[in-house]
This record gives C-alpha cells, sequence and structure tokens, in this order.
C-alpha cells in the first residue's frame, strides 16, 4: 500500500506501535522485507503465474471503479479513511473500442 493506512491493518496504541511492533524484543522473532528488484528476472514466470491464478479463479482482486475526474479528490480522502475496496480506480472517459 502506498499512502494512507491499509484497513486490513491493526491501529495503533497510544504510544504509536500497532499491538504487533510492539511485541517485538520479547522473544524470538524475526521480520524479513522482500524486495521485488531482487527477483526482477523472475517477473516474466511470475506474471504468467499470476495471470492464471486469476483466470483459474485462485486470486480474486477488488476495485473500486468511480466515474468522472471529479470523483478524485473525494475518492483520495476515503482512500486515508478506508473506504477503498482493493485498488481505486477513476474513469476519466468511456471505454472506447478499438
Amino acid at each position: 500500500m502506498q499512502g494512507g493506512r491499509s484497513p486490513g491493518r491493526p491501529r495503533a496504541d497510544s504510544d504509536g506501535l500497532t499491538r504487533w511492533e510492539a511485541g517485538f524484543g520479547r522473544g524470538c522473532e524475526a521480520a524479513k522485507g522482500f524486495l521485488i528488484f531482487d527477483h526482477v528476472q523472475r517477473h516474466p514466470e511470475a506474471l504468467r503465474e499470476l495471470e492464471n491464478w486469476v483466470r483459474n479463479g485462485q486470486i480474486r482482486y477488488r476495485e473500486d471503479i468511480l466515474d468522472g475526474l471529479e470523483q478524485a479528490p473525494g475518492s483520495i480522502a476515503g482512500l486515508y479513511r478506508g473506504e477503498n475496496l482493493g485498488k481505486c480506480l477513476i474513469r476519466i472517459a468511456p471505454n472506447v473500442p478499438g
């Protein structure tokens, strides 16, 4: 996610830490990041796999599609309030064949 807080992420406690973050340092835990650029050579393979998974219904995605550029300010505010489901798209012109 870029910008605002993801709706699925736990809210922070008064000290600014989420419950998950506050538990660190109390045992044997590890956190590891994933950098897509470390795996760029596998992009074509990953794209094929993901396309198949979407096509077969193994992965589903959600999009909020709003019509008209005038929807942009309210939709951006809604992102920060966690009102979106999945990707938020603004259609600024109707689909034109071809």
